[in-house]
């Protein structure tokens, strides 16, 4: 067996194998002897039909077979002669279909891991995080989109009346940027109950005023801080996109009152109790949505520092995951663009791959009493968890050696 690699980029390797005649031979003789004693044909005994029938009959289960026994075995040492570990499967091209009694020629892509150098640059990281609050003004909002599920709605058969808070309003609006359209800032047909906070307030304020079946096209306006990274934008000059808004219909929203009737509805003992479910559950969303912006904050401004590529065969199978446990189709029906999703999936595969060498660096570990519980003994489980957790401590590692600014912001 000759192998020869050579360097696709900093991710990726070929190899280059060569199987000489004899052990070719070798694997179709042991293969035609496999299929002779397994195959029973008609006018035969049992493991007694003629080689020339058993070739003309299962030539191509003959060749399948033969690739089998010869690719995998032969790579599989390879690899270990030229110490190369693939991050996954590696794709395999053959020159030509093996034939018996001469060389056969194929080659293996290989993705491997990024080498990165960290070379301390990823303490005293700086940027700005949200850390979120649930509050009594966050309660009351949650409880006012309660109160809104069970509205009753009035058609509004006379087109001249103007849309003003309290209407329930059914439009659809698209947001460009540079041209493009952008699936976050944009909505397909869906109603919503003017002045209760169910669209962005730089919108809704150039809905208030429309009438039903009316459009306004090519509004350009500058868009809030927190939706300003939508842009794609680096400079300091306020973030623009330009709209479009059609109003579809109109009706009037009639609210039941937030009191204990409405918490009984929702099978309360009371509003007291329904209050504190409410601040329960929010209390939890704002501790997530404040770890989230702490991690964006710090992986920015580590990505700025450290360059390195992703695995393609690596990132292809991320993103074939999500397409089959239907991440992709639900994205989709938010909303979101497979672009976009598939920019999540490279930032989720880098994030993990630039923690896990903050922990290397670090020395940081996972003692197995922090696994064997929670995975129940399941070792793709307990590898999975592992990683996570090395994630949290290098995130822990990184928030602690970092210079962040902290802003406070209600849900």
């Amino acid at each position: 067996m000759r192998a020869s690699i050579e360097d696709i980029s900093s991710v990726q390797k070929r190899l280059r194998m060569s199987i000489p005649p004899e052990l070719v031979s070798q694997s179709f003789s042991k293969v035609y002897e496999q299929i002779r004693r397994q195959t029973k044909v008609d006018g035969y005994r049992q493991g007694k039909a003629p080689l020339y029938l058993l070739k003309e009959r299962y030539a191509s289960t003959i060749l399948q077979q033969v690739i089998e026994d010869l690719v995998p075995r032969h790579l599989n040492d390879a690899l270990i002669q030229e110490a190369v570990r693939p991050v996954v499967d590696p794709s395999i091209e053959l020159e030509a279909a093996p034939v018996y009694g001469e060389t056969f020629n194929f080659s293996a892509l290989i993705d491997i891991m990024p080498e990165i150098n960290l070379d301390g640059r990823h303490k005293g990281l700086e940027g700005t995080y949200t850390e979120f609050q649930a509050n009594d003004e966050t309660i009351m909002k949650h409880l006012r989109l309660m109160a809104r599920s069970r509205a009753k709605t009035e058609a509004i058969e006379d087109a001249s009346v103007l849309a003003e808070a309290g209407h329930l309003a059914e439009l659809r609006w698209t947001g460009m940027i540079d041209g493009v359209e952008n699936p976050e800032l944009s909505s397909k047909l869906r109603s919503v109950c003017l002045g209760m906070e169910e669209m962005p307030s730089f919108l809704e304020e150039h809905v208030i005023g429309m009438k039903a079946g009316e459009s306004r096209e090519n509004l350009e306006l500058s868009l809030p801080q927190d939706q300003e990274s939508l842009s794609g934008e680096s400079s300091s000059q306020p973030k623009v996109a330009v709209f479009s808004i059609h109003l579809e219909k109109l009706s009037h929203c009639h609210l039941p009152e937030i009191d204990d009737e409405l918490a009984k509805d929702y099978d309360f003992e009371n509003l007291d109790h329904l209050r504190q479910a409410i601040l329960t559950h929010q209390t939890s969303l704002a501790s997530e949505w404040t770890h989230s912006s702490k991690k964006k904050a710090l992986m920015d401004d580590l990505y700025k520092r450290v360059s390195f590529e992703l695995p393609p065969a690596l990132l292809q199978k991320m993103m074939h995951e999500h397409e089959h446990d239907h991440t992709f189709s639900h994205a989709a029906q938010a909303g979101l663009s497979r672009q976009h999703m598939e920019l999540a999936v490279k930032r989720q595969l880098a994030d993990t791959l630039l923690l896990l060498q903050v922990a290397r660096d670090e020395g940081l570990e996972v003692p197995e009493a922090e696994t064997g519980e929670k995975t129940s003994g399941d070792s793709a489980s307990e590898a999975g968890e592992k990683v996570s957790l090395l994630e949290e401590k290098a995130l822990t590692f990184l928030a602690e050696h970092a210079n962040l600014t902290k802003t406070e912001r209600s849900l």
